[in-house]
């Protein structure tokens, strides 16, 4: 397995695996798989180009044998790095690629001087609250109403770069 920064060479598989993760978790992400698939590859090969030029974000990915299995958007929000999207294709779960991801995503924010990573995620997600926990995030006692799903609430998660 190894964790590297995306290139705009990945976007046909960064789509597929757009596409698994709307699947595998419709309640979880801004989208859903139906608007996805609406707007097509072409617009989101413009929001890959945009991850993998901006100097104020990236996207790591976990690859292992040429296949992308994970991703994690990491993103300058106001002096701490906000992380987003992160998601691990179900074969490879519970294997340390989530770990890596953010490991990743924590030298990249030291690199930028910022010493705080923070996530939203939605308090129904269990799953996924425990293996943010496992990786040392602690809950802030923030909560927000889910964008699109308001009957729902994001639990804000931080932890040190």
């Amino acid at each position: 397995m190894r964790i590297r920064q995306a290139h705009i060479d990945d976007g046909p598989q960064l789509w597929g695996l757009r596409l698994e993760m709307l699947a595998d978790a419709p309640l979880a992400y801004l989208d859903t798989l139906d608007r996805a698939v609406a707007r097509g590859l072409g617009e989101y090969h413009h929001r890959v180009r945009g991850w993998v030029t901006e100097p104020d974000r990236t996207l790591f990915v976990a690859v292992r044998d040429s296949a992308l299995v994970g991703h994690l958007g990491v993103v300058d929000e106001r002096g701490y790095t906000g992380l987003v999207m992160a998601y691990v294709t179900p074969a490879v779960r519970g294997q340390g690629v989530l770990k890596g991801l953010v490991d990743a995503a924590a030298e990249w924010s030291k690199d930028a001087g910022r010493r705080e990573l923070l996530l939203e995620v939605m308090e129904r997600n269990h799953r996924a609250i425990r293996a943010y926990e496992k990786l040392g995030f602690t809950a802030t006692g923030n909560r927000h109403p889910h964008p699109y799903l308001t009957p729902f609430m994001e639990l804000e998660m931080v932890r040190p770069a």
